[in-house]
């Protein structure tokens, strides 16, 4: 890469410098602007939005066809497995065709402690309900009962939670969420908060308030889990273990949906504390348990930039003009023979 230095009105001739590998690089990396403008925001979250669900909308079409031929459960399962990689596809052509990026730059990949991520997020979920769900005996009168759970029925029920978490957490603190933040961070909480409390709005029970102020709350705490570590195998495996022990181990509703199957059977006297027909996720036991986990997860997870990275600061600056020079103040190292 060369450029041309002179000073205007200068007789001495033209220099044609050539500049250190290091300033090449830097200036192809501050290409792109440091807060895109809102326009090429919304039509980034827009093409990843229209072809995730495009690829959501023909895998329902290929699961109902399955249910046609009645075989409900590998439906359910082909449906459950596959709305992840619809997901992660979209993510994957919106970064190469639009970001130039890999796919470990939304916090996916494989190259990094993913299997360490998973797991903590994993036994954080499974520990912030079993907590709840303590407090729920202690001070809700709940009980509990053996069921007759398999092992591999629970072994399924996990994969359920995992594809379901992976999904969800694609969606909405992905690729559209990734981008907005770059733009205003303020705004992507929002704007995917939104999004989050939508998929939920049929539900069983969600339209009292607890069920609403709950999932706005989780969706924070999935937010800031992805934030501080820019990896979303932590969010992933927080929320699938969440729902795992929700459902799966104690038997509660998912959501205000049942899970099938469980470890253990648990009874509670519906209430503003135990959340009603949405389960525990929508009463006042589990706003403490989340709030105390958003708290936790500010104060105790170390943050983390790697590279790649789709909000790293590195790859955001501006271009800067660079100042003409004369060729006195030119390196002799640097200029041409």
């Amino acid at each position: 890469m060369f450029f041309t230095a002179s000073r205007k009105n200068d007789p001495r001739p033209m220099v044609a410098v050539r500049l250190p590998t290091n300033v090449k690089e830097t200036m192809l990396e501050q290409r792109q602007p440091n807060e895109p403008p809102p326009i090429r925001t919304a039509w980034k979250v827009a093409a990843f939005a229209g072809m995730s669900a495009a690829g959501i909308v023909t895998l329902q079409i290929g699961s109902t066809i399955v249910d046609i031929l009645e075989l409900p459960v590998v439906a359910r399962l082909f449906r459950l497995t596959l709305n992840p990689c619809c997901v992660f596809g979209a993510t994957w052509i919106c970064l190469r065709v639009l970001e130039r990026k890999p796919l470990a730059a939304v916090g996916i990949g494989f190259d990094r402690p993913w299997k360490t991520d998973l797991s903590l997020g994993w036994v954080g979920g499974m520990v912030m309900f079993s907590v709840c769900a303590l407090a729920l005996l202690v001070f809700c009168k709940a009980s509990l009962s053996s069921s007759t759970s398999s092992v591999p029925s629970l072994g399924q029920s996990a994969w359920i939670c995992l594809c379901v978490a992976a999904a969800e957490e694609g969606l909405f603190r992905g690729y559209a969420f990734q981008i907005l933040a770059r733009w205003n961070r303020g705004a992507a909480l929002v704007i995917a908060g939104m999004g989050f409390l939508l998929l939920h709005a049929d539900n069983p029970g969600v339209g009292s308030p607890g069920p609403l102020i709950n999932l706005a709350l989780v969706h924070v705490l999935f937010a800031v889990c992805y934030l501080r570590t820019r990896s979303l195998w932590l969010p992933i495996g927080v929320h699938g273990g969440w729902n795992f022990a929700l459902g799966s181990i104690f038997g509660f509703p998912v959501s205000g949906k049942s899970m099938g199957p469980s470890l253990l059977t648990t009874s509670v006297e519906p209430g503003a504390w135990s959340g009603g027909d949405f389960g525990p996720e929508g009463g006042w036991m589990a706003t403490i348990v989340i709030v105390a986990g958003i708290i936790l997860a500010m104060t105790m997870l170390k943050p983390r930039t790697p590279e790649p990275d789709l909000l790293s600061e590195s790859s955001e600056k501006k271009l800067t003009a660079l100042p003409m020079a004369n060729s006195d103040s030119i390196p002799r190292d640097f200029r041409s023979p």
